[in-house]
């Protein structure tokens, strides 16, 4: 048992220890979140949003799908997405259908993907900032 008023885990662990993850990112991402609403340009046909970046910087990008894309599942529909964990440092801000762009990473099919944020992860005992994000494959 702790002594009476002490902690099991000191404070600033988190802090003190944040650096050893750090040296994980090995990749780079840009977040950009929308702002407005979309406008079409008819002289091009095209829609437009205007955004603004929420994040650049280091992450590290993981697998987090156990269903693998392109397999078929049930009714014969195939897996067209697949998702990942993206680490950042805990001070990242992000929300729910930010959009990175993967900007460096050592795996060479993942510079330039898109990975939507699905969810961000929160906790008490913080040493990164997590979240799932998702590929669409077909895009």
């Amino acid at each position: 048992m702790p002594l009476q008023g002490a902690r099991v885990i000191p404070a600033g662990w988190e802090a003190h220890h944040r650096p050893v993850l750090e040296t994980t990112w090995t990749a780079t991402i840009t977040f950009r979140r929308h702002t407005g609403e979309p406008t079409f340009d008819p002289a091009t046909g095209s829609t437009s949003r205007a955004s603004v970046i929420v994040y650049s910087g280091p992450c590290r990008i993981q697998d987090h799908e156990t269903n693998a894309a392109g397999a078929t599942v049930a009714a014969g529909e195939r897996i067209t997405s697949h998702t990942y964990r993206v680490s950042l440092p805990v001070e990242a801000d992000l929300a729910l259908d930010d959009i990175g762009t993967v900007d460096t990473a050592n795996d060479p099919t993942l510079p330039g993907r898109e990975l939507l944020v699905t969810d961000v992860q929160r906790g008490s005992l913080l040493f990164q900032r997590d979240l799932l994000a998702v590929d669409n494959l077909e895009a």
